[in-house]
This record gives structure tokens, C-alpha cells and sequence, in this order.
């Protein structure tokens, strides 16, 4: 548990220390950071709750399949929810995905933050990149739009 705990902390730590593009506090970075982590994080531990709260209530998620074509689209919390909850449902996998290092931009939106991390499962060559766009509303950071594309 406790290296759980302290690999948690290092890697928010990493996140946050590197200098923030202009246009973004640290603050801010740590947030959108820490955001993008809780996702990660309640994803793998099938914390629905978590992972639900990492959206705001009118954010759109799209899936594309590898050749770039939309494969469905969600609009709304309570899409997300009964969606989630299905494939959390299908099987154990869910702990197994590994993510890379988040790539991070912040100047192609003023005032939102994209970032972009890659997953698979285990040593499996298939993955997805997950791509966020974030948004800050009343002090807080939250996903407003996610992409998810299959990679060949």
C-alpha cells in the first residue's frame, strides 16, 4: 500500500514541477495534472464515481476507430455512467492498462489545457491514445472534451 501511495505522490510530483507554459499558473498545471491522474487512476481502480467526477456535466466524449472514423459519441454524465459502468462489467482488465507520460499543451486553446496519453494493456502492441481537453470553471479543472482513438 505504502508504494502505491509513494509512486502515486512522485508521479503528481513529476507532473507538477515542470516549468508551466505561459498563460497557465503552476497552480493551475498541478490541477490540470492531478485531473488527468485521479482519471488515470479511477479508471484502473473501476472507481466509478471518481472517474465520473474527472468530467463536467456537459463534456462530449468521442471514439474513432484507427482509420479515424467515429465508432459512437457521448454527451453527458449520465450517458457516461450507464456506458462506464457496462464495460466495467465486462471483465477484470481494467487494472492492467499501462498509460504513458501525458504530452501536455496549453497555447493551441487559450484558457484550456489538451493533453494526450497513450494506453494498453500489459505488453499487448494494440492500444488508444486518450486525448482530454480542459476546462476551468469556478477555480476547478475538469475534462469538457475526451477523444478516444484506436492506434493500428
Amino acid at each position: 500500500m505504502k508504494k502505491i501511495i509513494t509512486g502515486d505522490l512522485v508521479m503528481l510530483l513529476l507532473f507538477a514541477c515542470a516549468t508551466a507554459p505561459k498563460g497557465i499558473t503552476p497552480e493551475d498545471r498541478a490541477a490540470i495534472d492531478a485531473v488527468v491522474h485521479k482519471w488515470v487512476k479511477a479508471l484502473q481502480a473501476e472507481d466509478l464515481e471518481a472517474f465520473i467526477d474527472t468530467y463536467w456535466p456537459d463534456f462530449v466524449r468521442t471514439s474513432k476507430k484507427a482509420d479515424g472514423s467515429v465508432a459512437e459519441t457521448i454527451r453527458g454524465i449520465e450517458d457516461l455512467k450507464v456506458q462506464q459502468q457496462e464495460w466495467f462489467d465486462k471483465g477484470d482488465f481494467y487494472a492492467r492498462i499501462v498509460y504513458s507520460e501525458p504530452q501536455r499543451d496549453f497555447t493551441s486553446r487559450p484558457g484550456q489545457a489538451i493533453y494526450t496519453i497513450s494506453g494498453k494493456l500489459d505488453q499487448d502492441k494494440w492500444g488508444w491514445q486518450d486525448i482530454f481537453q480542459l476546462t476551468k470553471r469556478n477555480g476547478e479543472w475538469r475534462i469538457i472534451d475526451h477523444v478516444l482513438i484506436g492506434l493500428p
